[in-house]
C-alpha cells in the first residue's frame, strides 16, 4: 500500500509516516519538509493551506527536487517574487497616471533642468 493510500485510509497515519521519515533520515515527505523551519529575520511563519491542481503540484515537487530545496521554500519564494512584482506594477501605474495627469503642466519638467539637459546634450563631442 502506498503512502498516499495509507494516509487516505488512516488520516492519523501521516503523522506516524512523517515521524518515520525523520527517524530514518528522510526529513522530506513527498518532496516537502514539515513546517518546522526557522522564521527568516525574526518574522514569524504562518501556515496557509493551498490546494493545487495535480499538474501544478507535480511541477512544484519536481522543481523542488531539482533545486534540492523543500517544496514549501520554492512555493514561498515564488509567491514572494510575485507579490513584489505586483507592488512594483502598482508603483509603475501610479507614476504613469501622474505623468499623464500632469503632462504639459508646470510640474511636467523644470525649465532650468530642461535647458541644462539640452546644453549637456549639445556639448557632447560627435562620434567618429
Amino acid at each position: 500500500m502506498s503512502r498516499t493510500a495509507v494516509a487516505t485510509a488512516y488520516p492519523r497515519a501521516s503523522t506516524i509516516l512523517m515521524a518515520l521519515d525523520v527517524t530514518f533520515g528522510r526529513p522530506y515527505i513527498n518532496g516537502m519538509k514539515p513546517a518546522t523551519t526557522k522564521p527568516r529575520r525574526g518574522a514569524s511563519l504562518r501556515n496557509f493551506h493551498l490546494p493545487l491542481p495535480e499538474d501544478t503540484y507535480e511541477a512544484l515537487r519536481l522543481e523542488a527536487s531539482r533545486l534540492r530545496k523543500p517544496a514549501t521554500v520554492v512555493a514561498r519564494e515564488a509567491i514572494e517574487k510575485w507579490l513584489e512584482e505586483q507592488r512594483r506594477a502598482v508603483v509603475r501605474e501610479a507614476i504613469a497616471a501622474y505623468a499623464v495627469q500632469h503632462a504639459g503642466s508646470a510640474v511636467d519638467l523644470d525649465p532650468a533642468l530642461e535647458s541644462a539637459g539640452l546644453e549637456a546634450w549639445h556639448a557632447r563631442k560627435p562620434r567618429r
